[in-house]
């Protein structure tokens, strides 16, 4: 589909991302996108904090603080905000999954078993690895 279909379809979960009630904490991104993950594999990607929102909130040499250590990645308060996250993130991750070759794309699904959003994820997460 294309990116503009794409958002158009991640702007239309809203209400049932803010009808989900699964953390105690209000940080939704996180444990949203996992869930949604979990119903649609090929669609949306799971987040993080200390990985996927890093990635695309800070260069690299932010990511570290001063002793070395992943500086803390502070998530906005307000529901409304933390959907806009998830939404341009989504996005991201899909422009940046177009722009890999798809013989890579399958040669990493088929060798771990996992969905294309999936595979993202897990090249972004060793990429942060690589360069930390």
């Amino acid at each position: 589909m294309t990116e503009q279909d794409y958002s158009r379809a991640i702007s239309d979960l809203r209400p049932d991302y803010e009808a989900l009630r699964l953390s105690d904490s209000g940080a939704t991104i996180v444990v949203n996108s996992k869930a949604f993950y979990h119903l649609f594999p090929d669609f949306i990607p799971p987040i993080d904090r200390q990985h996927i929102v890093r990635f695309f909130r800070e260069p690299p040499e932010r990511w570290r603080g001063k002793k070395g250590k992943f500086r803390q990645i502070n998530l906005p308060f307000q529901l409304d905000d933390q959907f806009k996250l998830f939404h341009k993130t989504c996005v991201d991750i899909k422009r940046l999954l177009d722009r890999v070759d798809p013989v890579l794309v399958e040669q990493e699904r088929s060798q771990h078993n996992v969905s294309a959003p999936k595979a993202m994820d897990n090249a972004i997460v060793n990429y942060i690895r690589i360069l930390s």
